[in-house]
């Protein structure tokens, strides 16, 4: 698999979540909602970064496939954010501005360059997986 697959993948990934039923009138029970709000609210804030460190770290690589691939990757991650905002929205679930696991992702990340980051973010990815 290259770099051009994925960004393929990405590509093609985007309509994945087009027919959502965001008209569902359906709202969680008060113990349904306490037993997810603050993970939703959790993964929705870290999922909706912006990626510009780490799209500049894949910019310097020099190669314009893994590049591409990482930008939809970040354009993926905000959509999921969007996504899970819409959700919360609708269920009445406050939205975070800023949690300390962020920071400590970002901790983990940046000094140790491109690699390390990719390793933290497939990490929260594996556990994100629940949510979609």
């Amino acid at each position: 698999m290259t770099f051009a697959d994925i960004t393929t993948y990405f590509q093609a990934n985007r309509a994945r979540f087009a027919d959502l039923a965001w008209d569902d009138p359906h709202q969680l029970s008060l113990t349904q909602k306490r037993a997810i709000s603050a993970s939703l609210q959790t993964f929705q804030r870290g999922e909706g970064t912006g990626g510009d460190h780490l799209q500049a770290l894949a910019d310097q690589l020099g190669d314009a496939d893994y590049a591409a691939a990482m930008r939809l990757f970040i354009q993926e991650e905000e959509g999921h954010a969007d996504m899970l905002g819409q959700f919360m929205d609708k269920q009445s679930i406050p939205r975070l501005q800023t949690h300390w696991l962020h920071g400590i992702f970002r901790w983990l990340g940046r000094p140790l360059g491109l690699v390390h980051m990719v390793r933290v973010i497939l990490t929260a990815e594996i556990v994100a997986t629940v949510y979609y």
